[in-house]
This record gives C-alpha cells, sequence and structure tokens, in this order.
C-alpha cells in the first residue's frame, strides 16, 4: 500500500523557499482571501458578491447600463451571471456590433460599459489601497495601507497543528 506523508513535502517546500538559488511565486486562488477573514482583515470579495456590488454601482451610472446588465443576465442565466462572464459577453458584442444596437446599447455605450465594469473591479480588488477620511480637511483621500495592517493581511499559519498527539 502506498501512503502520503504531507510532511515530506512541506520539508521539501521549505528547502525551497530557504535558498536563494530559485525564484519562487504563489498564485492564490480567488476564495483564499476570505480564508482567514475577520473584523480588521482588508479581503477581496467572492465573485458573487463583487458581481453583485459592481452591477449594481454600474447600473446607477445610466439606466440602459442597468437595462442591458438585466437582459445579459437572463441570457447567461444566474448560474454564469458573475463578473468573469458579463465581461467576456461584452468584448464578445462589442467585437462584432458593429453600427447596431443590442442589448439596448451601441457599440461606444459596451465599450465605455467594459470599461467601467473593468474600473469597478480594480477598485474592489485594490485592497492595498483604502480610503481614509481627514475630518480637519473634511476630505477622503486614497493612502497604501500602513505596514501594521500588511502584517495582519500576510498570514504563514492557515491552521493550528496540534503537536500534542
Amino acid at each position: 500500500m502506498t501512503t502520503h506523508d504531507p510532511s515530506e513535502y512541506i520539508r521539501g517546500i521549505q528547502q525551497i523557499l530557504i535558498s536563494d538559488k530559485k525564484k519562487i511565486g504563489f498564485l492564490f486562488g480567488a476564495g483564499s482571501s476570505l480564508a482567514m477573514k475577520n473584523e480588521t482583515s482588508l479581503t477581496v470579495p467572492a465573485i458573487g458578491k463583487m458581481t453583485s456590488e459592481i452591477v449594481e454601482e454600474v447600473g446607477k451610472v445610466d439606466t440602459k447600463y442597468k437595462t442591458a446588465l438585466e437582459d445579459i443576465k437572463e441570457e447567461l442565466g444566474e448560474k454564469n451571471f458573475n463578473i468573469e462572464t458579463i465581461l467576456s459577453n461584452l468584448e464578445q458584442k462589442v467585437s462584432f456590433i458593429g453600427k447596431s444596437v443590442l442589448n439596448s446599447l451601441n457599440k461606444g455605450e459596451f465599450a465605455d460599459l467594459i470599461k467601467r465594469i473593468k474600473k469597478e473591479v480594480r477598485e474592489k480588488v485594490s485592497v492595498h489601497n483604502r480610503t481614509l477620511c481627514d475630518i480637519a480637511l473634511k476630505k477622503e483621500f486614497k493612502q497604501i495601507v500602513t505596514k501594521d495592517i500588511v502584517s495582519e493581511l500576510v498570514r504563514d499559519r492557515f491552521c493550528k497543528l496540534d503537536r500534542t498527539s
């Protein structure tokens, strides 16, 4: 019978990380920012929440956008209606619409809708920027997150191992 010892793999990863000879990059999945969420953590919203927030924000800009997104939701179906499929759908439509109108939008309006959605996505995923408020100046401004907040964001242990057993 073949057995699997995860501690062997962990030791191997540790050796690679210690070595300065190899460059290493990590690609974390979309939900990994939610793994250790607490009241103070800055996280990228899950795809469902991000989609609903962006659709709502963009729909406020112009009723045409709201109507178009409702039509697209109907076309794609509830299950497939997320920010990724919305953008793919819009990009396809803008590429073949020509001088016609589709989902009550012309080519320029499709391009603008795509631009607005991408801008909203950038704002949602840029958790390293934080809006701060200066009460004396009655003004909001963006600032890169401070070092203490970053240390709260960076986790090297996602679970506590019980070493007594």
